[in-house]
């Protein structure tokens, strides 16, 4: 497993550069023994479910005409979603932070049901603003970014994100009352 493992890691830094810059990736030749080999890693990973979302997403942003043969099955899913509930109660939001990002790429069309509320965001916003300046910043500030996002897609070009629309910070103005002098 140690050649899978370094494979892991370089598939790791590739996501992020596809997230980054999805043209600018080059191919990894990746061939059936090397993604079969990483799909055996995933599945073995099924007991550490934070892993498990980590590798699960890069291999998607990597590859996602394969994604289909992650066996993201109900399974998987309510293990990623256990291991949230741990960190949001440990209050461990740098890996809350993580995590729910790692499953919002990776089924999108379940993220509601992580029901991420307001105490969540505002210890999601502490974590960034405690690590403004350091290394971390960025991959937090990516995770918010993906977190806040209207819709999150995985494409052959890399992550695909729509913000919603910006909040107008514009007040409009109303009519001052006409005044009268008697």
């Amino acid at each position: 497993y140690r050649k899978v493992d370094a494979w892991f890691a370089l598939i790791q830094l590739a996501a992020r550069m596809k997230i980054l810059q999805p043209d600018g990736v080059v191919d990894l030749d990746i061939d059936a023994a090397a993604w079969q080999g990483m799909k055996d890693q995933l599945e073995f990973k099924r007991r550490n479910w934070d892993s498990f979302a980590m590798r699960a997403m890069s291999m998607k942003i990597l590859k996602p005409d394969k994604a289909a043969e992650l066996n993201i099955d109900d399974l998987a899913w309510q293990g990623m979603k256990q291991r949230l509930e741990v960190f949001r109660e440990k209050d461990w939001r740098q890996d809350f932070i993580r995590q729910a990002m790692y499953m919002r790429i990776i089924c999108p069309d379940k993220f509601a049901e992580l029901n991420i509320d307001d105490a969540d965001w505002q210890g999601m916003k502490k974590v960034l603003e405690k690590s403004y300046r350091g290394r971390n910043w960025p991959f937090y500030a990516m995770c918010l970014k993906i977190l806040a996002a209207d819709k999150v897609g995985v494409t052959d070009q890399g992550l695909e994100i729509t913000m919603r629309p910006p909040e107008s910070f514009k007040s409009e103005k109303k009519p001052r009352p006409e005044r009268k002098n008697f």
